[in-house]
Formats: structure tokens, C-alpha cells, sequence
């Protein structure tokens, strides 16, 4: 039976899924712009699309998602 997160993938364009790929070698959006021959922009959209679909509103998030980390820790520090 499929992941969650396998079912999710196919739920994405095919440019999302190369747009996700990149993201999980660790290229940064001008990388991944370059290597795809398009705007910065339009990774930045995909990437807005690919968080929406895994329901997560970061790349670290989004990488904990889909390598098994815990997405719930937070970074910020408590106020005294």
C-alpha cells in the first residue's frame, strides 16, 4: 500500500515533481530555476504548490515531512 506522502507526489504536476526533487537535493531556488531553465519565480510557485499539498508552510518542515523527521519542533526561542 502507497505512503501518504507517495499518494500526495502523484498529486503533483510533472514540473512540481522535478521542482520537489531538486528541493530534496538541498539546490536553493536559483539552482533549481537554473537547472530547469526557468524564472525564480516560478519555482517559488511551485514550491508554494508543494507546500500546500503537504500541508506544511517551510522547506524544513516539508523536508522533515518526507524524510521522517519531526515536523513539530519549533525554532523559536520562549520569550522572559
Amino acid at each position: 500500500m502507497p505512503t501518504k506522502e507517495a499518494v500526495l507526489v502523484d498529486r503533483l504536476t510533472p514540473r512540481e515533481r522535478q521542482t520537489l526533487q531538486l528541493l530534496l537535493h538541498g539546490m536553493a531556488d536559483k539552482d533549481i530555476a537554473a537547472r530547469l531553465g526557468i524564472s525564480r519565480f516560478t519555482v517559488n510557485q511551485y514550491t508554494k504548490a508543494i507546500y500546500r499539498c503537504f500541508e506544511v508552510q517551510s522547506r524544513p518542515a516539508l523536508l522533515a515531512k518526507l524524510l521522517g523527521g519531526d515536523v513539530g519542533v519549533s525554532h523559536s526561542k520562549s520569550r522572559q
